[in-house]
């Protein structure tokens, strides 16, 4: 009711002679306030616009200043070159300032054009300066080389033939500037006078609005108190059967809350059988030696149980800063290569959503010793997200090195370098019985290094430039499936023959490709080259380090690694035993 009896009111108002004066009267002080604010707005471009152009005619005449100061040191250098009598050392220091000098200058009267491109006066005038100046610094050098050839001996000609030689370009130069500043006030001047007559007009025809559309206003705001009021009516029928709607909503409300009482009983039901699942799984996985984890997508570790901080020297809580890649040993290896190979190997079965078991060596967290696992991974889809889980154990080396006596084998293995990594710890892992285990590591790795050699340097004919070019540009593994693929590749493999006595280990190592001038690679390594240790690498120079024989057949495509056995390593590992 108050609402309307307002709406009334208004109506009255607005319906005499002196209400539509209050609007014409009102509506005009809104339109001066808007003209008012307009200007302003104009006043403040019209300023900026000024400061602008004064601003750009400073840059401009600064600019012609440093031209002179440029063409002056110039002229300075000359004088220099003059006065050295042929001193080369003064002589060579004064003609570098001269050049810098003219080069200088060249700049500064482009960068002047640049910012005076309008008209055609003012460019006109620098680019026969320009021309001017490159005249006057090509009779300058002219007479620099006949001085030199005439060594030096015709210095009182040239003085005299250039003295004064620069006065033109000087007073051209300042001519410039000040035709730069008068244009620069004309401008100014303009744009001003532009914006008062923008100005001027605009209030005028603000003015003119206001006045035409006064009456036409307060007729529009009769008009709309109109239908204001018919909307209040409807708005107040809506409000009606909007609260008749919310009544049989809260009615439904209470029904549904009973509903959802009962199934709250039934879910704290399964919450408690959740609860004995979670301490099951908890005595399962917290009570195991073994390393249990989980991976995200990228290998990093999103969870781990206290295992890891008794095997790696890993808390579980910061186990995700790391890959599991990252705590892959291969400290001694030129590229990391285990490391690419093993991420290779993961990817492939990441995609494949295949289980991965493989064998590998684990750093800890202090370094002091790696730690060899057998590591396990599934990948799973749980609630519509991928998740790997993952099992580390830890790989016994005493379970039948007491037994052990001899062994001789012979493998014959694909061109995979995942396969050339797993065959280097089988053909090893009998020798903890003579050897130390740090020595045993560094076999490994040299026998790695060779089979990896074989593959691709053998039986995938891939040259070493290839190699570093594929590596370089991270193509290597597309380039090496991509090999394995070719039909001259595909069928060929490696013959890993080895033989494990009490007074020595001995391997052959045989690929099926054309083989190598292995002479004189070997005879470049003796010499100590870093020509050829960079270009082909170290992986032989290493094995010739741990090896105690490395010989190589006629082809190139075969190698005997012999690694002799002495009694004070059976002494160390009896004295380790005891």
């Amino acid at each position: 009711m108050k609402r309307l009896k307002y709406f009334s009111f208004i109506k009255t108002f607005f319906s005499s002679s002196a209400s539509e004066t209050y609007i014409l009267i009102s509506g005009g002080l809104t339109g001066l306030f808007i003209l008012f604010i307009i200007n302003s707005m104009l006043g403040l471009y019209s300023v900026f616009g000024i400061s602008g152009d004064l601003s750009e005619n400073y840059t401009g005449i600064n600019l012609a200043r440093s031209a002179q100061v440029a063409l002056h040191e110039q002229v300075k250098a000359w004088e220099k070159i003059l006065l050295s009598d042929g001193r080369y050392p003064e002589f060579q220091n004064s003609f570098l300032e001269f050049s810098q000098n003219s080069e200088h200058f060249q700049n500064l009267l482009f960068n002047i054009r640049l910012q005076n491109s309008i008209g055609d006066e003012i460019p006109e005038k620098i680019e026969t300066l320009r021309v001017a100046h490159k005249k006057m610094t090509l009779e300058f050098s002219n007479h620099i080389a006949d001085m030199e050839s005439n060594g030096f001996r015709n210095i009182a000609e040239k003085i005299k033939i250039t003295r004064g030689r620069e006065n033109a370009l000087i007073e051209s130069l300042t001519l410039i500037a000040r035709s730069i500043e008068k244009t620069g006030s004309t401008r100014s001047i303009i744009i001003r006078t532009r914006y008062i007559i923008i100005v001027v007009l605009s209030s005028i025809l603000f003015i003119s609005l206001i006045i035409f559309y006064g009456r036409r206003i307060g007729r529009m705001l009769l008009k709309t108190n109109e239908i204001l009021e018919t909307m209040v009516v409807e708005r107040t029928r809506e409000y009606v059967e909007a609260n008749l709607s919310l009544k049989n909503e809260i009615e439904e409300h209470e029904i549904t809350g009973q509903k959802l009482r009962a199934s709250k009983k039934e879910v704290d039901e399964k919450n408690q059988l959740l609860t004995v699942s979670e301490k099951k799984y908890r005595l399962v996985v917290e009570g195991t030696s073994d390393i249990i984890f989980t991976l995200d997508q990228d290998w990093f570790f999103t969870s781990a149980n206290d295992s890891i901080k008794m095997h790696l020297r890993i808390s579980p809580e910061s186990a995700n800063r790391f890959r599991l890649t990252d705590l892959v040993y291969d400290e001694l290896t030129n590229a990391t290569i285990l490391r690419r190979i093993i991420t290779e190997k993961l990817d492939e079965s990441k995609t494949a959503n295949k289980p991965l078991t493989f064998n590998t060596h684990l750093k800890t967290a202090n370094m002091i010793e790696p730690v060899e696992f057998r590591i396990s991974l599934e990948f799973i889809e749980f609630e519509g997200k991928s998740e790997i889980i993952g099992k580390a154990v830890r790989l016994s080396d005493e379970s039948f090195s007491e037994s052990f006596i001899s062994e001789k084998c012979e493998y014959m293995i694909r061109n995979l370098l995942f396969e050339a990594d797993d065959i280097s710890h089988r053909i090893t892992n009998n020798l903890q019985k003579y050897i130390p285990k740090a020595e045993i590591n560094m076999l490994r790795i040299g026998l790695r290094e060779i089979i990896i050699n074989s593959i691709e340097h053998g039986n995938l004919n891939i040259s070493f430039d290839e190699k570093t070019e594929a590596i370089m540009s991270d193509k290597y593994f597309e380039f090496i499936n991509e090999k394995q693929s070719h039909p001259e590749c595909k069928d060929k493999r490696v013959r890993i023959e080895y033989m494990i006595t009490s007074d020595r280990a001995v391997y052959k190592v045989t690929d099926q490709g054309k083989g190598f001038n292995y002479k004189r690679f070997l005879a470049g390594i003796s010499s100590d080259s870093p020509d050829l240790a960079l270009t082909h690498g170290r992986g032989i120079a290493m094995v010739k380090s741990i090896f105690d024989e490395v010989r190589y057949n006629t082809r190139g495509n075969q190698v005997l690694l012999v690694k002799h056995i002495t009694s004070s390593d059976e002494q160390v590992i009896d004295g380790n035993e005891s």
